[in-house]
């Protein structure tokens, strides 16, 4: 479906198109994650939605002083880099929020592409891109390395990538506070 509105768009570049469309939602439901000193955000593919909110939401309050968190950490997972266009201004906008860089992490994991295809693409130097599948346990149990206070986890993806997460956390939830928060939008 996105390939095929895709093509209708570059066709008719110049000519104004009339279509129609639905829209579902809104899904789940905002969890607070304004007590945790630490927070750590997993988005797979169109996931990236859900979780930028609370970037943008909780660097903003950071720099008010009206929230606990004291590091952001976001985790994308993507197949391609085109997916990061979807989003590359609002990633812009955070970007530029002041202290972004003392709070914010971007680990950007792209598992369908090697660095030769890289080649000429504009990547924003606050992102930290790796080819490679996301190793979630990996990621995560860095995290609880560095972490600071209590710490939340939360995950929008597909459901493999989200039972990943989950199972991720059940197996540090002992060591640490670590709180899980799902969105899930899956068929």
């Amino acid at each position: 479906m996105t390939s095929s509105l895709y093509k209708l768009a570059a066709k008719y570049q110049d000519a104004q198109v009339h279509l129609w469309g639905a829209i579902e939602g809104p899904y789940g439901g905002y969890h607070s994650l304004d007590s945790y000193g630490t927070v750590v955000l997993f988005a797979g593919g169109v996931g990236i939605t859900h979780q930028l909110s609370f970037v943008r939401h909780l660097l903003n309050a950071h720099n008010s002083n009206v929230v606990a968190t004291q590091k952001i950490s976001l985790v994308w997972c993507i197949a391609n880099l085109d997916a990061l266009e979807w989003v590359r201004s609002w990633l812009d906008e955070i970007a530029a929020i002041q202290h972004f860089r003392e709070v914010v992490s971007i680990r950007l994991y792209i598992s369908r592409m090697v660095s030769s295809e890289l080649g000429g693409r504009s990547i924003p130097a606050y992102l930290d891109v790796r080819l490679q599948r996301c190793e979630v346990q990996s990621v995560l149990d860095g995290e609880v390395l560095a972490q600071i206070g209590a710490m939340a986890v939360s995950v929008c993806g597909p459901r493999g990538f989200s039972d990943s997460v989950r199972a991720a956390v059940r197996r540090r939830v002992s060591v640490r506070s670590i709180d899980l928060f799902e969105e899930a939008f899956s068929y």
